[in-house]
């Protein structure tokens, strides 16, 4: 099965380790279906509040002859949710959404959470790290023109700067040229607004200092 860019690199930040997901806004179940498929997984949750997408995810369920193996839901969030699984992925939310759904449920240490937010993502590095979760993975791309920030959490204690909330502590580390570009643009946007909304400022000087950085390692 063909993944978007977006599930296929969640897909990849599933832990080896991992035997069961749960996939909280399932939508069509290809993310599930196809962790299946390739035996990653043992067996799948797919949840969805819409009776639209799983009605779709159902038909898909089917067609690959995995009911035995993917049980759809439908549910808000992860209310009311008690199957035991190892990793929990939530993507394609607005933060507000993702945060309420998480703070919602009863994590265990030993499972992993992999998030994938439309908004508010730096508010969702302060959000994770301030209330007992550290973050052991990231990545950003770019899926049809968009960018997409994806983000894998267990429970943990974690302190981030300003900067590591603001740019990620992985990605800073990684020089992703497409990250790269994504702050560039970001940065010539933020200087648009700046006059009449001087709470960017502070933004501002961060992606400003790390893109000069950036540039002064690759010139010496």
């Amino acid at each position: 099965m063909k993944l978007s860019n977006r599930l296929e690199a969640i897909y990849n930040l599933i832990p080896e380790t991992t035997q069961t997901v749960v996939d909280v806004g399932t939508d069509h179940g290809q993310l599930i279906i196809k962790l299946v498929l390739e035996d990653k997984i043992k067996r799948a949750y797919g949840l969805d509040i819409a009776s639209g997408p799983l009605a779709h995810a159902k038909a898909n369920v089917l067609a690959y002859g995995l009911s035995d193996k993917i049980k759809l839901m439908q549910m808000d969030g992860l209310e009311n949710f008690n199957e035991a699984v190892d990793t929990v992925v939530i993507a394609g939310m607005g933060g507000d959404t993702i945060w309420h759904i998480v703070d919602n449920y009863n994590f265990h240490p030993n499972q992993s959470l992999i998030i994938q937010s439309n908004t508010k993502n730096v508010w969702l590095r302060k959000q994770f790290t301030n209330n007992g979760f550290k973050l052991i993975d990231e990545i950003f791309l770019f899926d049809n023109h968009k960018p997409v920030f994806i983000m894998k959490f267990s429970l943990g204690h974690q302190r981030l700067s300003e900067l590591e909330l603001e740019l990620g502590p992985i990605l800073m580390n990684q020089i992703n040229e497409d990250y790269l570009k994504y702050l560039k643009k970001e940065y010539h946007k933020l200087k648009k607004i700046v006059s009449y909304n001087p709470d960017v400022k502070k933004r501002i000087k961060l992606i400003e200092s790390f893109l000069k950085e950036v540039s002064y390692e690759r010139n010496n």
